[in-house]
């Protein structure tokens, strides 16, 4: 209602008008001051709500912080999983997916090499998908300490020791082929 309690006062958006008062969900309170918005018959902050962040029933995922209505890592150690997303970990207080992004493919820093880019594969030795340069020829296409392989699938860069991967992470791998060598958290 435009009137409620008086002329021109209206109620927030998800809040009714009883007894000339807005009411979150109609039997709720009146959402102002640190938490404005309605969610349900419950007053929220839509900016720093971890269960409801940015909209109503949008939770930010593990350890996440909201923070101006988006989910961020906000401190979380590097290589943190995050964002929900497959491969998502926290580079920098930023959620980046470790199975895309170029610059931490696989771990934070870990930059793939001009000529090739960040794609998902599936590693037998880790039993899952991990991020991995792919398109190389030679080992120089490849970030420091890895070699290329797999040349048969187009080229994979392979961790070679455990100072190829990120700090926090360990090389795991026979170095023998057969199998894709990745670094892990």
């Amino acid at each position: 209602s435009a009137d409620c309690g008086g002329c021109g006062i209206a109620c927030d958006s998800g809040e009714s008008c009883v007894a000339s008062a807005c009411h979150c969900g109609g039997t709720g309170p009146d959402c102002t001051g640190s938490t404005p918005n309605c969610c349900g018959t419950t007053c929220v902050n839509l900016r720093q709500d971890e269960t409801h962040c940015g909209t109503c029933g949008h939770p930010c995922p593990g350890l996440e912080r909201c923070r101006s209505f988006a989910c961020e890592c906000d401190g979380m150690a590097n290589g943190r999983a995050c964002g929900g997303i497959n491969g998502g970990i926290c580079c920098s207080d930023s959620c980046v997916s470790s199975w895309h992004d170029s610059s931490n493919c696989n771990g934070c820093g870990l930059r793939c090499r001009s000529g090739t880019s960040c794609d998902t594969a599936y590693s037998g030795l880790l039993g899952m998908s991990v991020g991995t340069c792919q398109g190389c020829s030679v080992d120089g296409d490849c970030p420091a300490n890895f070699v290329c392989g797999f040349a048969s699938f187009g080229g994979v860069c392979e961790c070679a020791r455990d100072s190829a991967c990120a700090t926090g992470q360990s090389c795991d791998g026979d170095g023998v082929g057969g199998a894709l060598d990745a670094c892990r958290y």
